[in-house]
C-alpha cells in the first residue's frame, strides 16, 4: 500500500471525477487508451528488437543449440565493461551558495539542503532505480525513473462542520458535506519523503506518439500493475469493479494464465499519465470503461513532469524512439558467432585418425601398448618391409587443410574482433585519454582500465 501512497496533498474530491458525468468519464478513458495504442503500435518494432538484444545479453539458446552451437559473447562482455564507466556508485550531493560571500543564513540554509539531498537520495531507492535503467539504456536503448513524492499525515486539525444548512462561497450555494468533506482533509504534514522507482523500458510512455523530441511531448505515462488493495488506498473510484486482467509472471514465463479474475495474485492494468496542457494527473485501468481517478497537479513542479527525459542511446530528430546501440555493431556480433561456430567444428575435427593394414595387427600394438623403449614383433618382416614397412601399412587422414582453414578463421575473427572494437569504442573507454596538464593521480585513474569490470562486484551496497 505504501508504494502507492501518491500524490495525497489534496483533498480526495479533487482527484474525484463528477459523478453526474459518467459519459464525458467514460470518453475521456477511451481517447486515453486509443492513445496509448498508438504508442504502443509505433513501439512495437522496437520492443520486439528489444526483447531480441536481451536474448542475446542473456545468452538464451533454444534447446537444440545448447551444447552444439558455441558462441563468443562480446556484446555480455562489452556491456559489462561499460555498466561501472557510466555509473557505478551513489553520487554525493553537494549544495552550495552560487556567490561565495558574507552570508551566513544562506551557508546554514546551504549546509541544512546538503544533509538533507544525501540522507534523501541515499534511502530513496536512487541507486537501485538509476542501476535498472542503465542496464536498460545498455541494452534496448532507453532507461528511466519516476520521482514520488510522500507525505505522512496527522489528524485532521478542522473539526467537521455540524450545520444541516447549505453554505454561500463566493455567492455560490455549496454542498455541507463537501464543504465538511473538504475541511477534514486539512491535516497536519508530520513527514515528507521521495521515492525513485524504476520504470521497466516497455511500460514507459510519452504523448502524443507522434512527438519526434522531448521538446514536442506533451505527456508522459507509465504502467503500473496494482491489486485491489492498491487501488483502494489510491482512492480509485469504484476500485472493486475494476477487474485484475494481469496473472503474475513465474520464472519469466506467464504461468498464472489459468488464474481466473479476482483471485488471489492477480493485478490490474492501470496507466498513469501526467497531461502538462491541463496539468492534470489520471489514472486509466485496462479492463475498465472509466477514468479511475483524477488529480490537479499534485506537485506544483516547474515543469510538470514528475520524471527527467529519458537516457536513451542513439536518437534523432524525427522520432521519440531510440536505437539500441548493440544494432549498431550487430553485423559483427553476428559474424564473430558464426566463425566461432566454425572454430568450433573444425577444432573437432582436428584429430589423428588413420588407417592400417588389417593383415598387420603388431601396428594396433604400436600405438596401443608401446611404451619408451619398447619393441613390437612383426611377424614375416620380408613381406611386411617388401610393402613399404610402417608407411606403406598406415595411411592418415590428412589434417593439414583442415588446420590451414582453421588458422584462417581465427585470423578473420581476430580481424572482426578489432572492426567491432572501433565500432563500440570500447578499447578508447579501457584505455582513456591522457592530457599533459592533467596530474599524475588523474592519468593514473584513467589508467586503471583492469579495475572498471569489477566495479559493480565490489560494491556490496547495491
Amino acid at each position: 500500500a505504501s508504494f502507492f501512497n501518491l500524490y495525497q496533498t489534496r483533498p480526495p474530491q479533487e482527484g474525484r471525477l463528477m459523478a453526474d458525468a459518467p459519459n464525458k468519464s467514460q470518453e475521456m478513458a477511451a481517447h486515453w487508451k486509443t492513445q496509448i495504442e498508438q504508442c504502443d503500435k509505433a513501439n512495437d518494432r522496437w520492443h520486439k528488437r528489444g526483447d531480441k538484444i536481451l536474448k542475446n545479453y542473456r545468452d538464451e539458446r533454444d534447446e537444440r543449440d545448447v551444447g552444439v552451437a558455441r558462441r563468443l559473447n562480446l556484446f555480455w562482455a562489452n556491456t559489462e565493461t561499460l555498466k561501472p564507466v557510466i555509473y557505478s556508485k551513489t553520487p554525493v550531493a553537494i549544495c552550495e551558495r552560487r556567490f561565495l560571500d558574507k552570508d551566513t543564513t544562506g551557508r546554514v540554509a546551504s549546509t541544512i539542503l546538503e544533509r538533507g539531498l544525501r540522507y534523501e537520495v541515499s534511502s530513496c531507492g536512487f541507486d537501485r532505480a538509476v542501476r535498472r535503467a542503465r542496464n536498460d539504456y545498455l541494452g534496448p536503448g532507453r532507461g528511466q525513473v519516476w520521482i514520488r513524492y510522500n507525505p505522512k499525515f496527522g489528524e485532521a486539525i478542522s473539526p467537521k462542520q455540524k450545520a444541516d444548512d447549505d453554505i454561500t462561497i463566493n455567492n455560490e450555494v455549496v454542498d455541507q458535506k463537501e464543504q465538511e468533506s473538504a475541511e477534514s482533509q486539512q491535516r497536519e504534514v508530520l513527514s515528507e519523503s521521495l521515492a525513485v522507482d524504476y520504470v521497466h523500458w516497455k511500460d514507459y510512455y510519452t504523448f502524443p506518439a507522434s512527438a519526434r523530441t522531448w521538446e514536442e511531448v506533451q505527456g508522459v505515462g507509465r504502467k503500473l500493475y496494482m491489486s485491489r488493495t492498491d487501488m483502494e488506498d489510491h482512492q480509485f473510484e469504484d476500485a472493486k469493479k475494476i477487474e485484475l486482467d494481469y496473472p503474475p509472471k513465474i520464472n519469466g514465463k506467464n504461468d498464472g494464465g489459468n488464474l481466473v479474475s479476482g483471485q488471489e495474485g492477480m493485478l490490474a492494468t492501470v496507466y498513469e499519465i501526467w497531461w502538462k496542457p491541463t496539468r492534470k494527473v489520471i489514472f486509466v485501468a485496462k479492463s475498465y470503461d472509466k477514468i479511475c481517478k483524477e488529480v490537479d497537479d499534485p506537485l506544483k513542479l516547474e515543469k510538470f513532469f514528475p520524471c527527467p527525459e529519458a537516457v536513451s542511446a542513439t536518437m534523432t530528430n524525427d522520432t521519440m524512439i531510440p536505437v539500441p546501440d548493440y544494432v549498431e555493431s550487430q553485423d559483427q556480433y553476428m559474424q564473430i558467432d558464426d566463425l566461432t561456430k566454425r572454430i568450433d567444428i573444425l577444432t573437432s575435427a582436428c584429430k589423428v585418425i588413420g588407417v592400417y593394414d588389417a593383415s598387420a595387427q603388431a601396428l594396433k600394438r604400436v600405438f596401443q601398448e608401446a611404451s619408451e623403449p619398447n619393441l613390437i614383433p612383426v611377424d614375416s618382416w620380408a613381406m611386411f618391409a617388401e610393402k613399404g614397412g610402417l608407411k606403406g601399412a598406415i595411411d592418415w587422414v590428412p589434417i593439414e587443410q583442415i588446420a590451414k582453414t582453421l588458422q584462417i578463421l581465427i585470423e578473420v575473427r581476430k580481424q572482426i574482433i578489432e572492426d567491432l572494437d572501433r565500432t563500440t569504442g570500447i578499447n578508447d573507454i579501457m584505455r582513456g585519454t591522457s592530457d599533459a596538464r592533467e596530474t599524475l593521480g588523474g592519468q593514473r585513474l584513467k589508467t586503471n582500465g583492469a579495475n572498471i569490470r569489477v566495479d559493480d562486484e565490489k560494491d556490496c551496497e547495491r
